[in-house]
């Protein structure tokens, strides 16, 4: 089941978020982290925190749409017909909805990393099926957790492809969310040293984007470009080399 009511957000999240029950039945048209497209029965995950984030909550309701929230000023509304649904964690509900998704989801999957071309690649492979498919895709450079899951939350039954531009900046900011995405195609570009950043040492940044590989399903595909895979391969080389030692 891909088209998702309230009351199946409500079971696969085993939440006990308060909601009128005339909104159980509800299905779910879009779900997003963004309140500008958003129109009636779209589902608006509000990730900020602080007092003009309420702004955002205020946009998505005169919209139409629901809106999920652990804004403590709405913990205390009351079944009164409005559509804010409070939980403790919203990025706990996300993950569960993309875990849900991905689990139901037989088309094919592609997860693309590395230092460059992620979003130009994404761009145009995106382009190419949509031209015979329907096809969901991150939105931007929108690459880390919060716009791969919520990418996964919008497959619907006519999805085919999924394609996801997944970054890392840091330690196991990819290789956690990666594991939910359950590639069947993983694509690893070069990696630029200059994108070291948060990571200990040159390593750990190859091996945080080289986790694309271990997540992929059993038979998936893997594209790699030459210098990454010498990259891999001298690491490896030396590893071996120092445990032979």
């Amino acid at each position: 089941m891909l088209d998702l009511t309230l009351l199946d957000i409500l079971e696969i999240s085993k939440s006990s978020f308060k909601l009128d029950k005339k909104y159980y039945n509800n299905k779910i048209s879009k779900f997003s982290i963004h309140v500008d497209n958003l129109s009636t029965n779209d589902l608006y995950f509000h990730w900020r925190v602080g007092e003009e984030s309420l702004l955002f909550i205020d946009k998505a309701l005169r919209k139409g749409a629901f809106v999920i929230t652990s804004e403590e000023k709405y913990k205390k509304i009351e079944l009164d017909g409005s559509k804010i649904i409070y939980v403790p964690s919203v990025k706990k509900i996300l993950l569960k909805l993309a875990q849900y998704k991905r689990s139901v989801f037989d088309g094919e999957v592609v997860a693309i990393t590395g230092s460059v071309g992620k979003s130009s690649i994404k761009n145009m492979l995106s382009m190419i099926l949509s031209m015979n498919a329907h096809v969901i895709y991150t939105v931007g450079n929108e690459n880390a957790w919060l716009g791969i899951y919520c990418a996964l939350c919008n497959i619907n039954q006519k999805t085919k492809y999924v394609v996801l531009e997944t970054g890392a900046s840091g330690l196991g900011t990819l290789s956690t969310p990666i594991k939910v995405v359950s590639p069947t195609i993983s694509v690893l570009l070069d990696i630029n040293f200059s994108h070291q950043g948060k990571y200990p040492t040159i390593e750990d940044l190859i091996f945080e984007k080289a986790s694309i590989i271990g997540a992929l399903r059993l038979k998936g595909k893997l594209i790699i470009s030459y210098n990454t895979l010498n990259m891999l391969r001298n690491i490896l080389n030396k590893n071996m080399c120092q445990f032979k030692g």
